[in-house]
């Protein structure tokens, strides 16, 4: 049992310790890394705990990491893109490096793409502010990839205010019904994000409809953990 705790330990320790090598670095590396260095001390001491104590250490460490197993699993899967209509696509921003997009902002502009193919009448609403390390604003990054491909300027709206997930929406429903843009809206977003994105959509009146883009395997683990402290932040708001 001392050997599987290590082991198990250090599988944790690296889902969330490689994106922070690869550049990416939130709450969810932090968490998910101390959580990995907990149990890989207790691990290391397992032997020297009384069996009374062993087996309270390894029902703990089982409840905790089924607990956070299945929160991931609930934000992942409420990230599932959905059929239905939307006469607006929003588009939510993430990280340009100087002027160059991050990949996630690449897929989130594929997805928005695709929408915009589909539905020849929708105009997008592109939202994202510029950072102190961006050379411009990750709305104006997403216009000038769309551009690139053929979409027409008239079909793109920019929202350059926002710092967070809650300024973006808020922000861009302000827009929309100032331009009289339906509320019926495709939310284009990476998946570990898409759930707490719909629940502030619904807030400020938008019927938004799921449209997800994919995060490379190693980062989902940090992104989702870091998306359930969001999530319960978002709920102490309401």
């Amino acid at each position: 049992m001392k050997l599987l705790i290590i082991l198990f330990s250090v599988f944790v320790l690296f889902i969330f310790i490689e994106p922070a090598v690869e550049g990416v670095r939130n709450a969810g590396n932090l968490l998910g890394a101390l959580s990995g260095t907990v149990s890989l001390v207790l691990g290391l001491h397992f032997n020297s705990f009384e069996i009374k104590t062993r087996g309270v250490v390894i029902l703990l460490l089982s409840v905790f990491y089924l607990a956070l197993f299945f929160a991931m699993y609930w934000v992942y899967v409420g990230g599932k893109s959905e059929n239905g209509g939307y006469e607006t696509v929003l588009v939510l921003g993430c990280r340009v490096k100087g002027s160059t997009p991050s990949k996630a902002l690449e897929k989130r502009v594929d997805k928005a793409f695709t929408c915009l193919n589909q539905n020849p009448d929708a105009v997008a609403v592109l939202s994202g502010g510029q950072g102190r390390d961006e050379f411009l604003s990750e709305a104006q990054c997403m216009k000038n990839m769309l551009m690139q491909r053929g979409i027409s300027e008239k079909r793109l709206v920019l929202e350059t205010r926002s710092t967070s997930t809650d300024e973006n929406i808020r922000y861009s429903t302000v827009l929309m019904r100032e331009g009289g843009l339906s509320n019926k809206t495709a939310l284009v977003t990476s998946e570990y994000h898409q759930k707490r994105a719909k629940l502030i959509c619904k807030r400020y009146g938008l019927e938004p409809v799921a449209k997800s883009s994919r995060t490379k395997g190693i980062f989902l683990p940090t992104f989702l953990l870091r998306e359930i402290l969001a999530l319960v932040n978002e709920k102490l708001k309401v």
